[in-house]
This record gives structure tokens, C-alpha cells and sequence, in this order.
């Protein structure tokens, strides 16, 4: 999973772990090579199977395409549309993004 996904789930609420600095966290790549990491830039990587979890009943499938990417879709009452796909490289990156349009904030 990229930075950059883990950023967004922790900025919409996903489960950022019990520990602050576990095998399961990353940080923004800037910091690499520093000592010091703000607290705020240190981000949860979740497994594929918390993702699942989060996504609830609304999880319907996680397909690898023929061209190596990975589709998520969703049904059963998905809140917007009633179906939701999304496709991505990996298999975290795709439910990952599924999450995040369940989760979405309405403006």
C-alpha cells in the first residue's frame, strides 16, 4: 500500500492499530532519513483482511484482471448507488479505495 492510500484511510478514520510504531506503520517518505517524525505523518498500513472487515456487508468481490490490476466491487445496499467498483495495482490499494468511497463525508 502506498503512503499516500494509508494517509487517506487514517484522514477518514480507519483503525490506526494499538501501537504508534509497529511492523504496520509507515511514515511519510520525506522523514526517512531523519530522526525525528511527526507524530501526525506516521500512518497504519492495514492488512487486506482488516480492509474487508472495515468494508462490512457492503464487500462483495476482489478480482485480479488480466492485465495484473486488482477490481473491488461492492453491493448489497452499497449507500451511494447500489453497486461500487474500483480497481487499483495491488489488492490493498483496491479495498482500500473501496473503503474510502464507503466512508466518503457527505458535503
Amino acid at each position: 500500500m502506498t503512503y499516500e492510500t494509508a494517509k487517506k484511510l487514517k484522514d477518514a478514520g480507519f483503525y490506526q492499530g494499538e501501537e504508534e510504531m509497529s511492523a504496520q506503520t509507515m511514515w511519510h517518505p520525506d522523514y526517512l532519513d531523519k530522526g525525528s517524525i511527526p507524530k501526525d505523518l506516521v500512518v497504519y498500513v492495514p492488512t487486506l483482511s482488516e480492509l474487508i472487515e472495515a468494508c462490512g456487508h457492503y464487500f462483495y468481490q476482489l478480482t485480479k484482471e488480466d492485465d495484473g490490476s486488482w477490481t473491488c466491487a461492492s453491493i448489497n445496499g452499497y449507500p451511494k448507488s447500489g453497486f461500487g467498483v474500483t480497481n487499483s495495482t495491488t489488492p490493498e490499494e483496491a479495498v482500500g479505495a473501496l473503503w474510502l468511497s464507503l466512508n466518503e463525508k457527505e458535503a
